[in-house]
């Protein structure tokens, strides 16, 4: 399933947009979500995993505590280790689809976001319909970039997960979710935004687009405390 969904974004004419660029506007960077990261930070596994742990341990005291044979006992924690595994592979496995199937796309002049799993959207949305840009960084350097639409622009939450800020059912923002480096990635944005609010010469894209995308970032295990900016435009 994951290989043919991928092959599907083969017939683009610009990886990660549908349509080629106007004359005028280029590609400043394009990147993708951590793998990793999706897995910890948006499915949660390190929660999931905690959660079979429990599940297991609880079966062992309570056959312990009924009298059951050993061997009954092990069954039941063997059993909910297994289901454990399946839960946690199937996660794995949407994180790592997740991610190569999602690309995300800055020009000089808008924010293009190519995602879907099962069926591939790609959200356009011009500078000029973009309210404010958040930052949230993580310690471990990776983050996610959050983007308040203007007024009368109407997105679909569900349609945008899981590249939207979590809970905001009601005035869904779609985010960049778990970039490495992503506060230099947000620095970037702000002056493509700062660009094209003052009409001034946008900045030059500082590498290869096309090979920043396929670049794999160095994957950490650091806490999730994270602090928030916020950069109005």
């Amino acid at each position: 399933m994951s290989l043919s969904v991928i092959r599907q974004h083969d017939f683009e004419p610009v990886p990660g947009l549908p349509e080629r660029l106007p004359q005028g506007e280029h590609i400043v960077w394009q990147g993708r979500p951590d793998t990793h990261r999706i897995s910890v930070d948006v499915m949660k596994t390190y929660w999931i995993a905690g959660y079979f742990a429990v599940l297991i341990g609880w079966a062992i005291a309570a056959g312990y505590s009924d009298g059951r044979t050993l061997g009954a006992i092990l069954f039941s924690a063997g059993v909910l280790a297994v289901l454990g595994a399946i839960m946690l592979g199937l996660v794995e496995l949407f994180s790592w689809a997740a991610s190569r199937t999602t690309l995300y796309t800055i020009t000089n002049r808008r924010l293009v976001m190519r995602v879907g799993v099962g069926s591939s959207i790609t959200l356009n949305l011009p500078f000029s319909q973009i309210a404010s840009a958040d930052l949230i960084e993580r310690r471990d350097g990776s983050g996610d970039i959050v983007f308040a639409a203007s007024k009368g622009v109407k997105l679909s939450w569900f349609h945008l997960w899981p590249h939207v800020r979590p809970y905001n059912y009601k005035v869904p923002q779609p985010a960049l979710r778990c970039i490495p480096q992503v506060k230099s990635v947000a620095d970037m944005i702000v002056a493509q935004l700062q660009a094209a609010n003052t009409g001034t010469q946008s900045v030059q894209p500082a590498q290869n687009p096309a090979q920043a995308a396929d670049v794999r970032p160095v994957r950490s295990r650091a806490g999730l405390r994270s602090t928030t900016q916020t950069a109005h435009v």
